[in-house]
């Protein structure tokens, strides 16, 4: 799902990364790049190249919880070049697998960081906001 576009100066602020809440026991694994297989791409990334962003969302509290997940993206002079995000519940123990496809269309140094928050309105971080570098060519 699509984030609708925003005004520049709400999406920065609506993206800034936030304090995690320590009394939430959900939490979000560091993002990785994959192939449509699950499979880590280890190698180099090309201009083109369409893989994966996936992460882990783990509830391991003893209720089920709703959550949104975030993916930016971001180029090595900070313009958002991919933003989207993903809904959903999480049920008590629950482990979830969740991936965003993107292929980039220029060389750069990309930034990547996903969010965990408790809804796209509240904005409550469930967790720290967790950060990956892909350099592509």
């Amino acid at each position: 799902m699509r984030v609708p576009v925003l005004p520049a100066a709400l999406l920065v602020a609506a993206l800034l990364p936030a304090a995690a809440h320590s009394e939430n026991t959900i939490g979000i694994g560091a993002p990785t790049v994959v192939d449509a297989t699950g499979s880590p791409i280890t190698g180099h990334i090309n201009v083109n190249q369409k893989f994966y962003i996936a992460s882990e969302i783990s509830n391991n509290g003893p209720e089920n919880l709703p959550f949104v997940y975030i993916v930016k993206v971001t180029d090595g002079d900070g313009a958002a070049v991919l933003l989207e995000w993903f809904r959903g519940e999480a049920d008590s123990g629950q482990m979830l697998s969740i991936a965003v496809s993107w292929a980039p269309v220029t060389p750069n140094t990309y930034t990547v960081q996903v969010f965990l928050w408790d809804g796209i309105h509240t904005q409550n971080a469930l967790d720290s906001t967790k950060t990956l570098t892909i350099p592509v060519s």
